[in-house]
């Protein structure tokens, strides 16, 4: 029986969890039913209650000496998602998005489509984005700081 390699660019492919800080945090009957005072769409109650989980991680939550999501990040992804809920779900349906926190305590939403990814990094005084549309760096990637009109911009990129 013969193996074939797996090519070296194959893994970028892959779809892997990047959630290790939704897996690390405590079950949700350890977390208040409380959610964030912003919410007021009650669809996003769920985002909500997974990122007040997320902000109960602690420094060092995946084992490799990461930040503690920082609680400014998370507050304000709150707010983001409640503003700019209506907007999307008018516009092109509400995607719920994958949360998890990364390494420097920002709170990250990913949404995919096909072959197309957005990325958001929230953190404490700037909110970036990402956005993909295949895996090489230089010529399928695009990233700076979040736009004012991302919905009409980004959100239609990816999901128009």
């Amino acid at each position: 029986m013969s193996t074939i390699a797996e090519p070296t660019w194959l893994p970028y492919l892959h779809t892997r969890p990047t959630a290790r800080a939704v897996r690390s945090a405590p079950p949700p009957n350890e977390v208040s039913t409380e959610t964030s005072m912003v919410a007021r769409e009650p669809n996003l109650f769920p985002l909500h209650e997974q990122l007040n989980r997320i902000g109960l991680l602690r420094r060092n939550w995946d084992g490799y000496g990461s930040s503690r999501p920082d609680q400014t990040a998370i507050e304000k992804t709150h707010q983001l998602i409640e503003t700019v809920y209506k907007p999307i779900a008018t516009l092109t349906g509400w995607q719920s998005p994958h949360v998890n926190a990364s390494e420097d305590g920002e709170i990250v939403l990913e949404w995919w489509h096909g072959t197309r990814k957005l990325t958001v990094y929230v953190g404490p005084h700037q909110t970036t984005y990402v956005k993909s549309w295949g895996p090489n760096v230089v010529n399928e990637m695009e990233d700076g700081p979040l736009p004012e009109d991302w919905v009409a911009s980004l959100w239609l990129w990816l999901f128009g």
